[in-house]
C-alpha cells in the first residue's frame, strides 16, 4: 500500500499538515485510551489521505486494526479504534450498503430480555391452631400477674401461670 503521505487527492494538503494534525490528536493517545474522537465538521475536511495518515498512527499505538464509525448515539462526532472497542457493552456497529458505518449504542432501558418464570406455587395456607384451655387461661391471667410483679420476664410468668393451672380442678382445666 502507498504512504499516506504521498496519497494526495488534495493539493491543499501535504506530510506537514498531516503531522500537524496528528499533533493535534495526539494528546488523546494514551495508555488508557484506545479510540479516538473527531469532531464530525472536522473529519469530513479531511481528505482520505489524511485519514489513512490517522489510522496509521492510530495503529502504531493500539498494534491492532482500526476502523472510522460515526456515533450514532446523538453528537456529530467520528471515532476510530479497533472494531472490538465498539461492540462491548452492547455497543453495535451498522453499515449500510455505500455508507459510512455508524457506532451505536442500546441504552440500558431499552434492552430487556424476556425471562420464563413458572408461577409461583401456591402457600399453603396456615390455619392457625385453635387456642387450647390452656392458652385461654394463661392469655386471660397473664395482665394479672405482670401487673401484680412489675419487671417479670415471661418465662417467669409462664412459670407461675403453669403450676396455678396444674392446680385448677378440672372443672376449670375445660
Amino acid at each position: 500500500m502507498a504512504n499516506p503521505i504521498n496519497m494526495i487527492p488534495n493539493p491543499q494538503w501535504n506530510a506537514t499538515d498531516y503531522e500537524a494534525i496528528w499533533k493535534g490528536l495526539e494528546a488523546q493517545v494514551n495508555p488508557f485510551s484506545q479510540i479516538l474522537c473527531l469532531e464530525g465538521d472536522f473529519f469530513r475536511q479531511l481528505d482520505d489521505a489524511a485519514k489513512l495518515f490517522i489510522a496509521r498512527k492510530l495503529m502504531e499505538h493500539v498494534q491492532e486494526s482500526v476502523l472510522y464509525v460515526n456515533d450514532g448515539n446523538g453528537p456529530d462526532r467520528v471515532y476510530l479504534g479497533a472494531p472490538r472497542h465498539f461492540v462491548v457493552g452492547g455497543g453495535m456497529i451498522l453499515q449500510i450498503s455505500g455508507y459510512a458505518p455508524y457506532w451505536i449504542r442500546r441504552s440500558v432501558s431499552k434492552v430487556v430480555t424476556a425471562t420464563v418464570l413458572a408461577p409461583p406455587s401456591p402457600k399453603d395456607i396456615k390455619i392457625p391452631r385453635p387456642p387450647n384451655a390452656y392458652i385461654l387461661y394463661r392469655k386471660e391471667r397473664h395482665h394479672h400477674v405482670k401487673d401484680a410483679n412489675p419487671g417479670i420476664t415471661n418465662n417467669e410468668i409462664s412459670q407461675i401461670l403453669g403450676k396455678a393451672w396444674n392446680m385448677e380442678s378440672n372443672d376449670v382445666r375445660q
